[in-house]
């Protein structure tokens, strides 16, 4: 066996079954391949459609939730020492990718992993695009990352246990992994010409939720990752937004959507130093607000503690000690509504207006632009070494 391919999968037949197309088009020759899918939950209807497919495909379930203890269950079954992970939302364009690939698995031996970057899908809309555009700021630091969804590892070449983190079920979830080999001394090899195309079809939700889930990536990862494994420089912040130059303007509801990104991923970077399950707190989601569309440095107006202020309930309740007071709140049933109202219903209301906000105003129609400057500076805030 030459190659193993190994698809994690959730709740995505179509796109599924569109990437086995491309991979049936591939020029092989004399290549043997087997193809992976690992979905995360049983699926009988995408099972049924598999094993109908023109493509001779495994298809397991992991019984999880998380793309990394799919691709672990993916590594037990595969055949194949050079396996390469492919997100179940990418297409092999190019009928010679799979030979391409091989030949540079062999000229690269040595290599722990060998991976390629994400092209732009021709029906991709503005929230694609500018998906895209972060993403590719981010491939273009000095770092040991690789895509997750376009990387083969050479098994053979690699020291030490190979095993992803099950419990990272968020953003860069093999960003742990990668770092792990770098420490141990294995090389990585990013080459430009092997592209795969991402076909996302994002609206303003989706990319909510890809930069929640990427901002508590961005947390974990933190403390074990060097500093210098974020760095960017500054001209690729402002490559990224050269395709939407137009007389030095940029059309606002681009900008709309960076900064529902960088929104979001402040609120899942705030919320994961806390904690990476539970809902999140009113504290974080008015924080990331104050940082990302005031420009106000949130942490020096809340997180610097008052020696003259008087806590809340020494104010509503001074007869009360703190213990006192909190196992009344507990007890208290009359308490515990408006505490759940306003601590736990609150955060989600809050993110879904903001998202609602950008999704039904139609920027682009009324005309409203702004600065091309303006636009680069958020960009700069977005990418610099400290959230």
């Amino acid at each position: 066996m030459d190659l193993s391919l190994v698809i994690p999968t959730h709740n995505r037949h179509e796109n599924v079954l569109l990437l086995l197309d491309s991979i049936r088009e591939q020029d092989l020759g004399a290549t043997v391949i087997e193809v992976i899918v690992v979905s995360n939950l049983k699926d009988q209807v995408l099972e049924k459609k598999l094993k109908a497919h023109k493509v001779p495909t495994s298809v397991y379930f992991t019984g999880k939730i998380g793309v990394n203890a799919a691709r672990n269950l993916g590594v037990q079954k595969a055949q194949s020492k050079n396996i390469y992970f492919l997100d179940d939302d990418v297409l092999l364009k190019n009928p010679k990718h799979l030979q391409h690939l091989l030949t540079l698995s062999k000229k690269h031996k040595s290599m722990a992993a060998i991976g390629g970057s994400y092209l732009l899908s021709k029906k991709a809309g503005l929230v694609d695009e500018i998906y895209h555009q972060i993403s590719t700021a981010w491939m273009n630091k000095k770092s040991t990352y690789l895509l997750g969804g376009n990387t083969l590892y050479h098994l053979d070449s690699i020291h030490i246990p190979f095993h992803f983190n099950e419990g990272i079920i968020f953003g860069g979830s093999e960003t742990e992994l990668n770092l792990r080999l770098h420490i141990s001394g294995h090389d990585f090899l990013f080459l430009e010409s092997l592209n795969i195309e991402h076909d996302t079809h994002l609206n303003a939700f989706s990319l909510a939720k890809k930069a929640l889930r990427q901002g508590m990536g961005r947390s974990f990862h933190e403390d074990i990752v060097p500093k210098s494994f974020w760095s960017v420089d500054t001209n690729s912040s402002q490559d990224i937004l050269s395709r939407y130059q137009h007389s030095k303007i940029l059309y606002y509801s681009a900008l709309c959507h960076l900064a529902l990104y960088e929104f979001f991923f402040h609120v899942g970077y705030r919320h994961g130093k806390k904690e990476h399950n539970g809902p999140l707190s009113l504290k974080v989601v008015f924080t990331s607000m104050l940082k990302t569309f005031f420009q106000v440095d949130s942490d020096k107006i809340l997180y610097i503690p008052n020696p003259d202020a008087t806590p809340f309930h020494q104010k509503a309740f001074p007869s009360l000690k703190f213990k006192e007071f909190h196992h009344w709140t507990k007890a208290n049933v009359w308490w515990k509504i408006p505490n759940f109202i306003f601590w736990k219903a609150v955060p989600p209301l809050v993110t879904v207006f903001v998202c609602a906000l950008w999704t039904l105003i139609p920027f682009n129609t009324i005309g409203l632009r702004v600065p091309y400057d303006r636009a680069v500076s958020r960009f700069e805030r977005l990418f610099k070494k400290e959230i």
